[in-house]
């Protein structure tokens, strides 16, 4: 039972770090998003490009920050896991 305990251990931190490198990684993306957007809108505002661009970067914007909400739950659920592993 302890190697069990001990192997789950160990697995889930290795998990956690790695959830926490995806949470760097995915906010450095918004960020990127965000100031891709806003170009977009600069080059919109100044008639060299269209709307369609726009929107585009919009919803990469929306899409990246659903994906960094998703790895955020997933590394608390895996903080939950440790702490009720190491009791």
């Amino acid at each position: 039972v302890r190697i069990v305990v001990l192997s789950e251990t160990a697995s889930t931190y290795t998990a956690i770090c790695s959830l926490q490198k995806q949470v760097e990684v995915a906010m450095q993306l918004v960020e990127l998003d965000e100031s891709l957007l806003e170009m977009a809108e600069s080059r919109f505002d100044a008639g060299l490009t269209n709307l369609q661009e726009v929107e585009s970067a919009i919803s990469a914007l929306n899409s990246d920050k659903a994906a960094l909400k998703g790895v955020e739950i997933t590394l608390k659920q895996a903080i939950y896991s440790l702490s009720i592993l190491l009791g």
